[in-house]
């Protein structure tokens, strides 16, 4: 089946079946996600350890050392490998299980990075192209403290339009299948664009709220609280970040086999 021309239209209905279908693919067999996910959680947690050991604390007030700033960046950018690769691995779990993968995870993985660094490109052109125009108009630095302090939305809601538009390259990436790109993931999902927004919110919304709780506080536990429950609360942070990524991966693919005219199979 040639999927850069077979794609069809996604209802808001259908995309909402899809997010509570992988919600219970997921939360309905913590084994399989523990034992798929428990490697990736240990390298991120591990990482993460090491980066607060290095740098020390970050000065509430004041700026940051460099070697803080450059230790942080590093760790930053480790973080997103990880959680591409991991990205990555969980699709192909979940697409696998309704039709053959035409690649390895090896010979994917280069594109698969691409799509994602591309987006984050994208992304970013986009927030200097509104923000820009801002700075140089505003008359004071309130002014421009009260709209930056919008920029993080502002980047929430362009990310979430961004990757919802491109749902279906992920998927062909993660697949194997060279026909879906960036382009014409874009097009083809143009009709069906707030419908898979919805079922992103559907899902991005608990897992973000639960893991914003968990590290407020473990910021509060920071200087005040004794190291072990510090770490057992990053950890916890950790692994909510990956159940919410796992949850959305999973809708990402099941999106993608509707699209290209193909059952997903729960797990």
């Amino acid at each position: 089946m040639s999927e850069a021309h077979t794609v069809r239209t996604l209802s808001i209905c259908e995309s909402i079946r899809q997010a509570g279908s992988s919600y219970l693919d997921v939360l309905s067999r913590p084994g399989h996600f523990i034992a798929a996910s428990a490697i990736w959680i240990a390298v991120a947690f591990a990482l993460s350890l090491a980066v607060a050991e290095s740098s020390g604390p970050l000065p509430i007030s004041g700026q940051p050392r460099s070697d803080q700033i450059a230790i942080n960046l590093i760790d930053l950018l480790a973080q997103m490998a990880l959680l591409i690769a991991y990205c990555l691995a969980w699709q192909r779990i979940v697409i696998r299980r309704a039709t053959p993968l035409g690649a390895t995870y090896v010979q994917v993985l280069p594109r698969y990075a691409l799509y994602d660094i591309a987006a984050v490109m994208a992304l970013v052109v986009i927030l200097v192209v509104l923000t820009l125009p801002v700075i140089f108009l505003v008359k004071s630095r309130a002014e421009l403290a009260v709209y930056l302090a919008y920029v993080p939305l502002l980047s929430y809601v362009v990310s979430l339009f961004l990757f919802a538009r491109f749902t279906l390259a992920f998927g062909a990436a993660a697949a194997g299948n060279h026909e879906m790109s960036l382009r014409a993931s874009w097009r083809k999902l143009r009709g069906s664009v707030f419908a898979v927004v919805i079922g992103m919110l559907l899902l991005i919304a608990p897992a973000t709220a639960l893991t914003m709780a968990a590290d407020y506080i473990a910021a509060a536990q920071a200087d005040s609280g004794p190291p072990l429950a510090r770490h057992a609360i990053d950890l916890l942070a950790g692994f909510l970040g990956f159940l919410g990524t796992a949850v959305g991966c999973t809708y990402a693919s099941r999106i993608y086999l509707k699209a290209i005219g193909i059952e997903p199979v729960a797990a």
